[in-house]
């Protein structure tokens, strides 16, 4: 990550971002380049400084989204896709970002009930939460209205955080949109570069019926990390020594390990408990009101090593909705999509071999999700979280 450039003129902007664009494709391995452009508080008025935006726009940078925050600080994020003729990346250098999360929700609204005859899984949105949020408010925003469920908290649960959604109130690297069928849906996913991901013609449609899709992409860095391996029960596994200020917390017989990402408004945790089936059943406010229940505690901890892993789950017969009423229609989930990795591709020469008793390694299952300002204070929520067993972890 590159934080910061000076340039003593606005005429060197362009020369300045050439330089950069160049580096960036050299010595990072890389498909897009993304850019926060901070807006200037002028007269009570947020606006961007147009000689800098218009830097970027020359070198092709195209606007993605704008953050607003609780501060009432605003961000334009633009972006540059990689192209053809770009510089090859030095070898020495091609350190993928080790945080990886992508996941897709398809709701089809119809006007009359439909026999899926698939299992029930109503853990999978535990997966997942924020892409289901925003493919059910592409259903309010079509007009149709949500009715809460007698005794199904989780489902009620996502309704109302649906509902609190606004042009103002933005989840990280999440959207939504709506399809007429599913050509269209899967060209929106093509122009928006959503992985190569097809979605298979699976449904049965109507004339009239609507597909509505929640999307969320997020590419991170932990803060300071290293590449290691360790030995457990004879396998050596691939494992991310993540170093820095790593708060323990504690409720009741639960250990909280909380830590800091590449994005200074992004945070980890990691729950670890003797009974974690009881912590698989939490929805996703439980799991923030027992964060934010827990007590923390005055041990220093340096750093904490993480086996990498890779949770996917690339399955359109497991059913968060089925047939539930909206106004005289019913909409169900027809297909969910959803990959969570840690990992790295670059394996550092001499790497680091786990031999201390003084650190804190995670050597069986556990929870572990993201959280930032926004989920937490507006919608009461992580932004992502899964559980993590030993058969998802990397070996080497």
């Amino acid at each position: 990550m590159i934080l910061h450039i000076s340039v003593l003129g606005d005429d060197q902007f362009d020369y300045a971002l050439k330089l950069f664009v160049d580096y960036a494709w050299m010595n990072f391995s890389c498909n897009e380049i993304r850019v926060g452009i901070h807006h200037m508080n002028v007269d009570q008025q947020l606006i961007v400084y147009q000689p800098l935006k218009d830097a970027f726009s020359n070198l092709r940078f195209r606007w993605k989204t704008v953050n607003n925050n609780l501060l009432g600080e605003r961000t334009i994020i633009m972006g540059l896709s990689k192209p053809n003729n770009a510089l090859i990346v030095n070898e020495i250098n091609q350190l993928q970002e080790s945080i990886v999360f992508n996941s897709i929700h398809v709701i089809q609204i119809h006007n009359e009930k439909i026999d899926n005859k698939k299992p029930k899984n109503n853990k999978i949105f535990y997966f997942s939460p924020c892409s289901i949020i925003y493919a059910l408010n592409e259903i309010s925003k079509n007009g149709f209205a949500l009715e809460f469920m007698e005794d199904n908290n989780w489902k009620n649960e996502l309704i109302e955080i649906s509902s609190n959604l606004t042009s103002e109130v933005e989840i990280k690297c999440t959207r939504g949109f709506t399809s007429e069928n599913i050509q269209e849906l899967n060209n929106q996913l093509r122009n928006l570069n959503f992985l190569k991901i097809n979605v298979p013609n699976v449904m049965k449609q109507s004339q009239g019926d609507k597909l509505l899709c929640g999307i969320q992409s997020l590419n991170l860095n932990w803060e300071s990390f290293e590449l290691a391996s360790h030995v457990i029960q004879n396998s050596k596994y691939k494992f991310i020594r993540i170093r820095g200020r790593i708060i323990l917390r504690l409720i009741d017989n639960i250990k909280i390990y909380t830590f800091s990402t590449s994005d200074s408004s992004t945070n980890a945790f990691i729950i670890i408990s003797e009974d974690m089936n009881s912590i698989y059943r939490l929805s996703s406010h439980e799991i923030m009101n027992t964060l934010n229940k827990s007590k923390e505690t005055k041990e220093v901890i340096s750093e904490i090593w993480i086996p990498c892993f890779k949770v996917a789950n690339d399955n359109n017969s497991n059913e968060v909705f089925d047939n539930e009423k909206c106004n005289d229609n019913y909409f169900s989930t027809v297909y969910n999509y959803c990959n969570f990795e840690v990992n790295s591709e670059f394996i550092q020469v001499g790497q680091l071999k786990y031999n201390s008793l003084d650190k804190i390694v995670i050597e069986k299952e556990f929870l572990i999700g993201l959280f930032d300002e926004i989920c937490t204070e507006l919608l009461d929520m992580p932004i992502i979280y899964t559980q993590v067993n030993p058969t998802n972890w990397i070996k080497i």
